[in-house]
């Protein structure tokens, strides 16, 4: 990580008081010499700094030689950092496990618990790092974003009234469907299974939606259609008969709404 020397040694003293909180400084030592496969870090290497963690009895380590040795060690610095960043991550909880609402709450009480600006913004951006990583299938991952953006812009003044009108439209544009499914799975000798499903479904095309389900019932009962004959199911599916019907649009909004022209698309 590159910053200026006056700004990596204040990083490396606000991260070294996060973590000393919890952490004495021989364990942060021994993290930084076998590195933190937890945190997905390597060992310190450089031979300077591993003097200076050694584990000698006699080498008296204080958080003055922690701080040193992220100054001077990216290794070192990294794993500070990722390990203020996981305990943020296991405090806030998986976005998945929240509605909008509460999980707004749980990333404002998070970065309301750090004394330090930048390290707010660098778990925020990880919050947004893992937010993105999944595919935007449903309602809630784009509630999610939306969240996010409306902390950073009300935090930090970020202007991003675009890229939110973006999300709100791809958000209010889903509806959730019934789907009810009857069908038939025929295995190679000729055995015939009749089998029905139904579920609850978010989606933005009923049409896509149906093709979507078609595909999954092919991959789950390995009646794949493919023109590669490697690829090709063993099985037959007959789909007898489906019907997807709407039952409502996404309403889990209050949380989320903080700009008047949200009105002109519901």
């Amino acid at each position: 990580m590159k910053y200026d020397t006056q700004t990596r040694r204040q990083r490396a003293e606000d991260l070294t008081s996060e973590v000393m909180q919890y952490l004495g400084a021989r364990e942060v030592a021994k993290i930084f010499r076998e590195g933190g496969p937890d945190y997905g870090t390597e060992p310190v290497k450089r031979p300077d700094v591993l003097g200076i963690i050694s584990d000698d009895p006699e080498n008296g380590i204080t958080s003055k030689t922690i701080i040193k040795a992220a100054v001077n060690s990216d290794a070192a610095f990294t794993v500070l950092l990722l390990m203020v960043l996981q305990w943020a991550e296991e405090s806030i909880g998986s976005p998945n496990d929240k509605g909008p609402e509460r999980y707004k709450r749980a990333v404002i009480a998070e970065t309301n618990h750090l004394a330090f600006d930048w390290l707010d913004r660098e778990i925020i951006q990880r919050q947004f790092d893992i937010v993105q990583e999944r595919t935007y299938d449903h309602p809630s991952h784009y509630a999610r974003e939306i969240a996010l953006k409306q902390i950073v812009t009300r935090e930090y003044k970020v202007d991003n009234y675009d890229s939110r009108l973006r999300l709100w439209d791809e958000l209010i544009s889903f509806t959730r469907y019934t789907v009810k499914v009857e069908y038939e799975i025929t295995e190679p000798d000729g055995t015939c299974h009749e089998r029905s499903h139904q579920g609850l479904y978010w989606h933005q095309s009923q049409t896509k939606l149906n093709n979507q389900r078609l595909g999954t019932l092919r991959r789950t009962n390995n009646a794949e259609v493919d023109s590669n004959p490697d690829k090709q199911g063993e099985n037959r599916l007959d789909v007898l008969d489906m019907t997807i019907t709407p039952e409502l649009r996404y309403t889990n909004l209050e949380p989320l709404i903080d700009t008047e022209w949200l009105v002109y698309s519901l």
